[in-house]
């Protein structure tokens, strides 16, 4: 893919935290033109100052994917500029390598410039390089000290180049490249003065006591030691009260010490925070945004650093975007201190195209509603990988990737993300703390507690892959993940015990993000429903009577040892004396795994009370009581499967009701589908899209 070039960076810094590189050429030729680009970690093109692109298309370690990004030139002198963010920390969004850029400019077809050869590099001076995590899960939070410099690319910043060698395996990138349309806004929304909260500052003091003695600090996972930063914006805000002095407010407006500006994009957006301001006097700017908030003070519900801090001085001009996206509907311009002409607020979009999407009449302004949010959601969180959420960890999930790879497909009529999200697994080559032919929970990633993986989201992949190779790509050939697929068999099959279920599987249990979550060990029987699942599927793609046989004797074990006449118990617990014994806890997504994957009859006579609570009792608003103690459901993944239930039984007016009162008021206050019922947490989840196709289906079938 390069004919010339060679991967270079810094020189000594190959391995260094949250560096910024800055490599430049110019270029004096005449035709169409393609850059080929590929980098660890993040990149942005700039031709003669003008951004064209950002990237790239994340895969697996020791891989790399290979942009092609289209360029025209007129034969006089243009500047070529790269700029390239290398991590080097762990992250749930990208996997730990060294930092490097490889790149080669072809003009007809020619190749005229490569790294290696004709970029220089430069070190800006306005990169603040030790900052505190974005969040626990992502990189850092960026900060921006103009008053060392504004330039790009000076000569006193010049900085030695190291040529690297075998940094990795190139791919090509599948998944089709973003358009940055630009939204700008016109007005704040209001406008008033800072003021601090003694009782904040109080909570935010207990809560720094209680941590560790270097708070967050973890040098395994990359972060900076606490005595390193100098500046910490977010704190600084979490203790800043709002009074509302004013409404709209037409831009541009003066902002002084003290004050602040709030701005509204109507809907959530991802991508690039852009701002402009001349700074009046030496000013120190701080940017919060927010997915959503409700009341009087501005807040971000989400467990993220959502600022970025500008510094300048007196008469300096700044006219800047965030480096990494994020997802935002609120803006607010805070300064700390000096004075501001802020002249400029809004976002660069960094999303998947919805080019050939369809916007059907669903037959009712909600139901609109709740499609284009899901069309919104599914682009947001797609644009080189199934990411669960835009903005805390921009992380790809498994499971979460079983139901947006269903909403892709029926939206674009493609699977090209899922092809990519699907390969990244498939290469996956060991880990540390992942058990042989297992797979990670999330990729490309790091994980937090290095021994950390769910089993079941090894059975999601398999049930995936299925629908994938059998569905939606039927050209693909299955045999390219036959060796992941057996070796995820390999690794469950030594957990079955004397009755052939699972039992103690290892690490983080998980079967939904409610109560039932708790009653995971020994024999739990929502997974052996999955299990049984996972074996069929296996047997599906690649044939075998023996595996056809263990799919239906697990099946039916689990059914005739968790039913109690009614519902199905949740998991055995193995007493002292060596036997399993029921518990008596019960949830209702226990009841969604049994129907969904033991080839359960729900017009079986023995079910009737079952099929009652299914149709009439378990609604999306209930909750759990004394009298009734079954574990309701919480969004994920029960309100999913609950949705694949009401759809197995041909429940679709149902089905569409609840899809109306559960994303109704979801898509009227962001326009996005949330990862909860509440805005407790991620406002924009890509498993959530999964509604549209839910949708569509009901309607389709009612005609």
């Amino acid at each position: 893919m390069f004919a010339n070039a060679s991967p270079i960076w810094i020189s000594g810094k190959v391995k260094e935290k949250n560096t910024l590189a800055v490599f430049r050429t110019h270029v004096s030729v005449k035709g169409e033109a393609e850059l080929r680009i590929a980098v660890a970690s993040f990149y942005r093109v700039f031709v003669d100052g003008r951004f064209v692109a950002f990237g790239p298309a994340r895969t697996a370690k020791g891989y790399a994917r290979v942009d092609r990004i289209p360029l025209a030139f007129d034969g006089a002198e243009h500047e070529l500029i790269l700029e390239v963010e290398g991590l080097g920390c762990r992250s749930l969004s990208t996997v730990l390598q060294k930092s490097y850029c490889i790149a080669e400019l072809l003009v007809n077809g020619e190749s005229v410039l490569w790294t290696g050869r004709d970029f220089e590099a430069f070190e800006p001076p306005y990169h603040v390089q030790k900052t505190e995590r974005y969040s626990m899960q992502r990189h850092y939070t960026e900060v921006r000290d103009y008053r060392r410099g504004t330039a790009m690319c000076s000569p006193e910043h010049r900085a030695p180049i190291a040529v690297l060698y075998n940094v990795a395996k190139f791919l090509e990138r599948n998944v089709p490249y973003p358009k940055y349309d630009v939204v700008d806004l016109q007005e704040c929304t209001s406008h008033g003065a800072l003021v601090y909260d003694p009782e904040a500052a109080a909570a935010l003091e207990e809560k720094n006591a209680k941590k560790k003695p270097y708070g967050e600090y973890d040098e395994w996972w990359g972060d900076f030691h606490p005595a390193e930063i100098y500046t910490r914006p977010y704190e600084w805000f979490l203790v800043q009260a709002q009074d509302k002095r004013g409404d709209a407010c037409a831009l541009p407006i003066t902002l002084s010490a003290g004050e602040y500006a709030i701005f509204d994009l109507k809907q959530i957006e991802t991508g690039f925070l852009r701002s402009a301001f001349e700074a009046l006097e030496d000013a120190d700017v701080v940017v919060a945004y927010s997915e959503y908030y409700e009341g009087a003070r501005f807040s971000n519900k989400n467990s993220t650093r959502n600022v970025i801090e500008y510094f300048a001085n007196a008469g300096q001009t700044i006219d800047t975007q965030s480096f990494e996206p994020y997802s935002f509907r609120f803006v607010m311009v805070m300064i700390r201190s000096g004075s501001i002409r802020l002249s400029r607020v809004g976002c660069m979009r960094y999303e998947r195209t919805p080019d050939g999407v369809a916007y059907p009449d669903l037959g009712s302004d909600l139901r609109n509603l709740i499609y284009r949010a899901s069309v919104r959601t599914l682009v947001q969180n797609s644009v080189d990988i199934y990411m669960d959420c835009p903005s805390r960890e921009r992380a790809g999930w498994l499971c979460d990737s079983y139901f947006t790879g269903r909403a892709e497909h029926v939206l674009f009529g493609t699977s090209c993300v899922e092809h990519d999200f699907l390969e990244n697994f498939r290469l996956f080559d060991g880990d540390e703390g992942i058990p042989q032919g297992a797979l990670p929970m999330c990729y490309p990633a790091d994980i937090i507690h290095r021994d950390e993986f769910i089993p079941q989201w090894d059975m999601w992949y398999v049930l995936e892959l299925e629908e994938y190779l059998t569905k939606r790509a039927p050209k693909e050939d299955p045999a390219l993940f036959r060796a992941s697929v057996m070796g995820i068999l390999d690794f469950l099959s030594r957990y079955e015990n004397e009755d052939g279920l699972l039992e103690k599987l290892p690490s983080w249990n998980f079967v939904e993000w409610s109560r039932a979550n708790k009653w995971t060990k020994d024999v739990n029987y929502p997974t052996n429903f999955l299990y049984a699942r996972t074996l069929l599927a296996a047997y599906n793609l690649y044939g075998g009577d023996e595996l056809l046989e263990k799919s239906r004797r697990v099946a039916e074990v689990a059914k005739q040892k968790s039913f109690n006449g009614e519902l199905f118990v949740d998991h055995a617990i193995r007493g002292e004396d060596g036997v399993l014994r029921n518990a008596e806890d019960i949830s209702e997504i226990c009841q969604y795994y049994a129907i969904l994957f033991a080839d359960l009859d729900l017009h079986d006579a023995k079910y009737a009370a079952l099929l009652d609570m299914v149709t009439r009792v378990f609604l999306p608003s209930r909750v759990a009581t004394p009298e009734f103690d079954v574990e309701p459901v919480n969004a994920f993944i029960g309100v999913y499967l609950r949705m694949d239930v009401l759809l197995k039984l041909g429940a679709y007016k149902q089905a569409l009701a609840e899809c109306e009162d559960f994303f109704g008021g979801m898509a009227q206050k962001t326009a996005t589908l949330w990862e909860n019922r509440t805005l407790t947490a991620s406002c924009n989840h890509g498993f959530a899209s999964y509604a549209a196709a839910v949708m569509l289906k009901c309607l389709d079938e009612l005609k």
